[in-house]
């Protein structure tokens, strides 16, 4: 599916959803990633959907979101190289008030080590790795089809379903 009509199609299911993200905003990178490099995700009010995929390349689309502009324009997503891997990161104002996040879409190497992928609210979704994957929410469902690795899924509020070969 493209990226423009998945972003179309939430952002109509958040509106129908009654979240109050009348404002959004896209957001995409490609950044390269080796094969059993690291990559760890912290994200706030949203999805993290991981895809493995056979090219050494992680490639972001985002819809960032907020209940007016002002709050959407203080929304970052910081994505840098690290030893080792990368470190992909929604930013949001520390006080504030009222709705704000960021819905994830990331294909990675399939041989990729999920040190850590979180996020404050929202569900996580991992399929096709193959390595170490390290999931948690505070509230929302944990979704994972990995193998070949240690895995380990943590969520306060939510199901917790797995396929592990």
């Amino acid at each position: 599916m493209s990226f423009v009509l998945r972003a179309a199609l939430i952002s109509m299911v958040v509106a129908a959803m009654g979240f109050g993200a009348d404002f959004t905003e896209s957001f995409r990178s490609s950044q390269p990633l080796r094969s059993g490099e690291t990559l760890t995700v912290a994200n706030v009010n949203g999805t993290v959907d991981i895809t493995g995929w056979d090219r050494e390349t992680v490639d972001l689309d985002a819809v960032k979101h907020a209940d007016s502009q002002s709050l959407l324009s203080q929304i970052r997503i910081e994505v840098r190289a690290t030893a080792g891997g990368l470190s992909i990161r929604t930013v949001v104002p520390e006080h504030h008030s009222g709705s704000m996040g960021a819905r994830l879409f990331l294909k990675v190497p399939r041989h990729v080590n999920l040190e850590s992928v979180s996020s404050s609210n929202g569900a996580r979704r991992v399929s096709g790795v193959e390595g170490v994957a390290t999931l948690a929410t505070s509230n929302g469902a944990i979704h994972a089809d990995v193998s070949g690795g240690l895995f380990r899924a943590d969520t306060s509020n939510g199901a917790i379903e797995a396929n592990l070969s």
